[in-house]
Order: C-alpha cells, then structure tokens, then sequence
C-alpha cells in the first residue's frame, strides 16, 4: 500500500526525525507499506493551492504565521476527509484536535515505538477505506 503524506513541520530535525521513522517503519513492513512524504516548512506553504492527494497529514500545532489548528481549519474545507494527526509538544491543545476530526496525535519528543502503534491504526484504518472504496 503506498501512503501520500505531508509533514507539516517547521524544525528541520524533528522533521528528519518523523521521515527517517516512516522509512524505518517501511522498511520493516517488508513492502507492505510504502510512504511518499512531503515536507512543508510551515502551514501557509502547505495549504497554498491545496489538492486532496495526500492520505495522512501529520501537523506540527505550533508553526510561524499561521498555527497547526487553524491550518486544520482550513484544511477540513479543501478536504474533510484526510487523515489527521498532530505532532505536539503541547498535548494540551491535542484536545482541540477533535474539533477538526483528527484521528489522533503524538507528543513530542516521539519515541519510534510510541509512533509505531499509532502508524498501524493509521494504516489498518487507511487499507479498510480503501477496501470499500
């Protein structure tokens, strides 16, 4: 199965980080799982011309300019659909996720097997959408 995603992270190592896990994460699903990831610096840069083609959007909450929940607001009006989760070190406002019908999120510092049992929900909840497509 590939996956489209896009990163939504304004730091460069945090964003190296989350990249190398979904490489490591595929690589260890034997081709079962493949990513296509796209990184944006920041939620402006993301949303400029926004086309639903991504699978999973995993979003940082606080970015420069524009703030990852209000990115989540507009990104629920180009596409409701999109799989949702928020990358934060403020798991506070992760509650604030349900208004924009996140799936779920992660507190930073991620830990690879924390990240792990969240990308299998994702990816068992992408492949049965997939099915009834």
């Amino acid at each position: 199965m590939m996956v489209s995603v896009a990163l939504i992270e304004d730091d460069d190592r945090i964003a190296g980080e989350l990249v190398g896990y979904l490489e490591r994460y595929a690589k260890e699903s034997e081709g079962a799982v493949e990513f296509n990831t796209v990184r944006f610096p920041d939620a402006i840069s993301f949303l400029e011309g926004y086309k639903p083609r991504y699978d999973l959007v995993l979003m940082d909450i606080m970015l420069p300019e524009m703030d990852g929940l209000m990115a989540s607001k507009k990104l629920r009006e180009y596409d409701p659909n999109v799989m949702l989760v928020f990358v934060t070190n403020m798991s506070q406002l992760a509650v604030k996720g349900y208004e924009v019908s996140a799936f779920d999120f992660m507190v930073k510092p991620v830990r690879y097997g924390d990240f792990t049992l969240k990308l299998d929900r994702i990816t068992e909840k992408l492949a049965s959408s997939e099915e009834k497509r």
